[in-house]
């Protein structure tokens, strides 16, 4: 069976989210095996729709900010913190997959300097 992972980092609204769910749900209802996994703050509402959903550690930014990361409680997303979000990404990343799919804001990659 064919196994795709979606990774989302939805850092200040819930699109990157809503639109990786429903491609997920696509590729589920083709009969692949369909993971999201999410980077940003958990969006319930959304509704995973019959595919799994991982969460990883939130990180999100206030306003406008995409060069500064923060954790759920609103501190900075410091060196600790994503590290810890990293091994985290990883083992979600290990879970077999044939394909991984990614869904980031290109104004993150140009305020962080590139991926």
């Amino acid at each position: 069976m064919t196994r795709v992972a979606f990774l989302a980092c939805h850092l200040s609204g819930s699109g990157h989210l809503a639109r990786t769910l429903a491609l997920a749900r696509g590729v589920a209802a083709a009969g692949a095996q369909a993971l999201v996994i999410s980077g940003g703050r958990a969006l319930p509402h959304l509704g995973a729709g019959g595919v799994a959903l991982a969460q990883l550690p939130p990180v999100a930014v206030a306003g406008f900010d995409y060069a500064r990361l923060l954790t759920a409680a609103g501190a900075p997303a410091d060196a600790a913190f994503m590290a810890a979000s990293r091994r985290a990404r990883s083992a979600s990343e290990s879970c077999g997959r044939s394909t991984l799919m990614v869904s980031f804001s290109s104004f993150a990659v140009s305020a962080k300097g590139g991926v």
